[in-house]
């Protein structure tokens, strides 16, 4: 229950630094700027503080920590433990300092919540929303995959550089979150997904190609993974036989549904170019989701075009709610899927062993 009342928490405290961040009334002097700008932050870290205690404290809750936890071992033993430069760098840093595992934690979510604050500040329009959707749709990629999560956030930022004459700030960026995580590196060929505008017919024929190598991963494929890279033929093995878990593939399904709905009644008619960019990153997730898992470890590469989906779906149900012209709508909406991600996110954790949460300030 821990994240669920985290979940509630969280979002009246994203509501609240949404509405202390704006100016009302027509506000524009110097001070109130600066008084906005004050706050804002305060309420900002008020927002963010429950989420780092629950996450940066967590203690041996699932197998990532523990295989971190070794990693840093042979770090204070002067091993190389980890492939990652930046990671390398922060566990001989803290173990010259020799400081306690736990800090691992402590520092890569505070670098990666300062990130994901700026974002949400700068790309959404629902605080709380956002914040709960990343609780709840990208838990693991949150609370496992650590490395992964900053590599994620880096990008993330990335985007505001996809518009524009940017691709080098774009690609600075994307390299460097690429030290955390080498997966990032898709995204250098990713921006042309992105920046550029592709007609239906172009998602299509990648549905298409994607769908012809999802048919053979078990048998041409597999052949291919054992002849040329015998390396990875386990893991090709192990995720080659994932099947679709069914509290995912509803939440996406609805998805789905609401993106459908959302392209054909306002897409082209958006003022804000970034949303077509993240718009169309869901489009690639959504055929490496049913189409893309001939690829190994498709959700590793899926996070990037699919992380912004935190800022992008309170825009679904703005637009949507504005075809009937009314606001009671959005209010349903946005209700509707707080108890949705709730209620799947319940179901889908309740039986793992993450559900009995852990933490360090127990041990202290």
């Amino acid at each position: 229950m821990v994240y669920i009342f985290l979940m509630l928490l969280t979002a009246p405290l994203a509501y609240l630094w949404q509405k202390m961040s704006s100016c009302e009334y027509g506000e524009v002097s110097c001070g109130v700027i600066k008084a906005r700008i004050y706050r804002g932050r305060i309420f900002a870290i008020a927002a963010f503080l429950p989420l780092y205690l629950v996450y940066a404290t967590q203690y041996s809750v699932h197998s990532d920590y523990d295989n971190y936890q070794i990693m840093y071992s042979l770090a204070l033993a002067g091993k190389q433990s980890v492939r990652d430069p930046a990671f390398l760098l922060l566990f001989r840093t803290l173990a010259k300092l020799e400081l306690p595992f736990q800090c691992v934690y402590y520092v890569t979510y505070f670098f990666a919540f300062l990130l994901l604050a700026i974002c949400i500040r700068d790309y959404s329009t629902d605080y709380s929303l956002s914040l709960v959707l990343f609780i709840s749709a990208f838990f693991m990629l949150g609370f496992y995959y650590i490395r992964q999560l900053m590599a994620v956030a880096i990008v993330f930022y990335a985007y505001r550089y996809t518009q524009g004459h940017n691709f080098l700030k774009y690609l600075i960026l994307v390299l460097m979150a690429s030290l955390f995580h080498t997966s990032a590196l898709v995204m250098i060929p990713g921006y042309v997904l992105l920046h550029y505008r592709q007609n239906l017919s172009f998602y299509v024929v990648i549905a298409y190609a994607c769908a012809i190598l999802n048919a053979i991963k078990s048998t041409v494929l597999t052949w291919l993974v054992a002849r040329f890279i015998p390396q990875y033929f386990g893991r090709h093995e192990m995720f080659r036989s994932f099947g679709f878990d069914l509290y995912d593939t509803i939440w996406i399904l609805q998805l789905v549904f609401l993106a459908a709905v959302y392209a054909g009644s306002v897409y082209k008619g958006l003022e804000n170019p970034l949303e077509t960019v993240f718009f169309r990153g869901l489009i690639i997730y959504f055929i490496l989701y049913f189409l893309g898992r001939w690829i190994l470890e498709f959700e590793r590469f899926g996070y990037y075009f699919y992380f912004p989906v935190i800022c992008l779906y309170p825009r679904f149900l703005e637009e949507i709610s504005k075809i009937v012209n009314r606001q009671s709508l959005l209010t349903v909406l946005k209700l509707s899927t707080y108890i949705l991600v709730i209620l799947l996110f319940f179901l889908k954790y309740s039986t793992d062993t993450v559900w009995n949460y852990n933490t360090i300030i127990t041990y202290m």
